[in-house]
């Protein structure tokens, strides 16, 4: 999903943004909750928009053993600091809520701002997920009946 809307925002930008992407490692049998990395990509396009010259991302996701690391960068305007822009918006803020809840002391994420370059280095222990049961109903329409359901994320 991340690389295609990547691309979707390559096509939004009329191809003038450089994005480069590198994933690596074994990427079979590993699962990463849904919208965790989603805000940061999102908000490094967000950041770029504001740069005068040539908008820039990059990309680098790795998978080694268990741990996810993830480094984004992104060229920003140095008014982008200057003019007292946070670091953490809404949803970059909702995300460390939910890396709290399902990750709990499992991740470690940095974000700094330097002159014209905005890091995000985000590592996520895999196997130390917190086990969460939430109970959702389940519409069964040939019987016109809800089913109660146990889901595990």
């Amino acid at each position: 999903m991340t690389k295609e809307y990547l691309l979707l925002e390559k096509m939004r930008y009329d191809d003038s943004i450089e994005i480069e992407i590198g994933i690596r490692g074994d990427l079979s049998s590993k699962e990463i909750a849904p919208l965790i990395l989603l805000p940061f990509i999102e908000n490094s396009f967000r950041q770029s928009h504001s740069v005068v010259e040539q908008p820039w991302i990059n990309l680098d996701i790795n998978i080694e053993n268990e741990m996810l690391t993830m480094k984004l960068m992104n060229g920003i305007s140095s008014t982008f600091i200057n003019d007292g822009n946070e670091i953490k918006t809404t949803e970059i803020k909702n995300v460390e809520k939910r890396l709290d809840v399902l990750y709990e002391n499992n991740y470690e994420l940095k974000m700094h701002a330097d002159q014209e370059i905005f890091i995000t280095m985000l590592k996520i222990n895999l196997k130390k997920k917190a086990f969460l049961a939430t109970n959702i109903s389940v519409a069964d329409f040939k019987n016109q009946q809800l089913i109660s359901k146990y889901a595990v994320n």
